[in-house]
């Protein structure tokens, strides 16, 4: 049984969210390696070739993170805002649809006041459109 996923990104994350995974892409394969070696080692230990060590490494990058990378959460709540457009959405909708804790994104959305827009109309969270926002040069 066969899955398609089908992955919409806005098209100016597209080129972003490519390089990322295509670096951990090559991490894994990096991980895939390490691991190899060390069942590679192990199995010779265990057939009486090697004395067993006392303790066996395993790739830092196994270990599962719950620790998101830089600019994460801003891209995520970006793209969020971007779908929803002049609706806009609450801190606490953003939370929830987007799986973040509230706290991150208060932290994004009162950091980015360049990017976000909170509506003293209606309290909505919106992106400002993009005349608004002010582009920061890689100096």
């Amino acid at each position: 049984m066969s899955r398609n996923i089908i992955v919409e990104v806005p098209y100016n994350e597209a080129s972003h969210l490519r390089d990322e995974w295509e670096q951990r892409l090559i991490g894994l394969q990096e991980d895939a390696a390490q691991l190899e070696k060390a069942i590679a080692a192990i199995d010779a230990q265990l057939s009486g070739q090697l004395p067993l060590p006392q303790s066996v490494s395993i790739p830092a990058s196994s270990i599962k993170s719950n620790k998101r990378k830089k600019g994460e959460n801003l891209r995520t709540i970006k793209a969020y805002l971007d779908r929803v457009g002049a609706t806009g959405a609450t801190a606490a909708d953003i939370s929830k649809k987007t799986n973040l804790h509230i706290s991150s994104c208060n932290a994004v959305l009162k950091r980015h006041s360049d990017i976000f827009a909170k509506s003293t109309k209606d309290g909505l969270w919106r992106c400002r459109p993009n005349d608004e926002v002010k582009i920061k040069s890689a100096a």
